[in-house]
């Protein structure tokens, strides 16, 4: 990743915001990554249990809805929520959520967001959220990522071959666009990985 970008960028926001509003966004962000990553999550383990059959509008409308500590928080999370949905509506099959994954040789780790059949398709998928449309070439260095965790996921035997993943997806939730799949052939895959 670009750090000499990373550190412009967060100068200009501090200029803007102020290092107080800085700080204040920089949380409100987080945590409002880690509700809809706790959702989509849930939403997965449900379907893996095969004794939830809901579609994700279904599934939300069950959760509680109490804004918590932050309601902006809470209604950009429903915002991403309603972003990724149509994502969440083509899966048909879960193997993997929130997991640890280790590379026995090159002796890295990292934590995977989840291994899913989408649109007939074994892959894993690193979610992401955006207040801004993202192209492929807005994804600094996530194919990379996707490609160290396949590479260690094909050397960590805690996974069967049955559950390894054949293709690798960025998805982009916004708070007022349908979710981008950024998608990554096994070619891409290894291109990255030579890359890394």
């Amino acid at each position: 990743m670009d750090t000499d970008a990373l550190d412009r960028w967060k100068a200009r926001e501090i200029a803007r915001l102020g290092v107080e509003g800085f700080n204040r966004q920089s949380s409100e962000t987080l945590q409002t990554g880690h509700k809809v990553h706790s959702l989509i999550e849930d939403y997965l383990l449900s379907l893996h249990s095969k004794n939830y059959n809901f579609t994700p509008e279904e599934f939300i409308a069950t959760r509680d809805h109490s804004p918590a500590s932050n309601p902006s928080t809470f209604d950009r999370a429903m915002r991403l929520w309603d972003s990724v949905s149509h994502v969440l509506a083509r899966v048909t099959r879960v193997c993997v959520v929130e997991s640890s994954v280790h590379h026995k040789t090159l002796e890295y780790a990292g934590t995977i967001d989840c291994i899913v059949e989408l649109d007939g398709v074994l892959r894993i998928i690193d979610w992401k959220t955006s207040k801004r449309r993202k192209t492929i070439f807005d994804l600094y260095d996530n194919p990379l990522q996707i490609a160290a965790y396949t590479g260690a996921l094909y050397t960590d035997d805690r996974f069967p071959q049955e559950v390894l993943p054949t293709r690798g997806s960025v998805v982009v939730m916004y708070d007022d666009a349908p979710a981008d799949v950024f998608d990554f052939s096994k070619d891409s895959l290894e291109d990255n990985w030579k890359l890394w």
